[in-house]
């Protein structure tokens, strides 16, 4: 999407970095809304609610994922995109130090 959209000059390194901070993001974060989807169905006996309770389990497994998400983002994202950065032999991104 930079790329394309705002002409941002990315290489190998850079989408590599990118994706691998997302990856790790949505693994945690999809695993603890499924567990957390797992845990309303179980509280809740969904087969009692019929369409509430399936609208329910999918709001809290949403609700969970996303928060998730934007959490490890936000305390380990910059971490892991110049870990990977420098395990790969690029230059960390401007305006960072390497990663030790």
């Amino acid at each position: 999407m930079n790329k394309l959209v705002f002409g941002a000059d990315l290489h190998g390194i850079d989408l590599a970095a990118i994706g691998t901070r997302n990856a790790v993001g949505g693994t945690v974060g999809g695993a603890l809304a499924a567990g957390a989807a797992a845990l309303t169905t179980y509280l809740l006996g969904a087969a009692a609610f019929g369409t509430v309770g399936a609208l329910t389990i999918s709001l809290a497994g949403v609700v969970v994922g996303l928060v998730v998400y934007a959490l490890v983002d936000w305390l380990w994202g910059d971490t892991i995109e110049q870990w990977m950065r420098t395990t790969l032999g690029g230059p960390p991104p401007a305006g960072h130090a390497a990663a030790t």
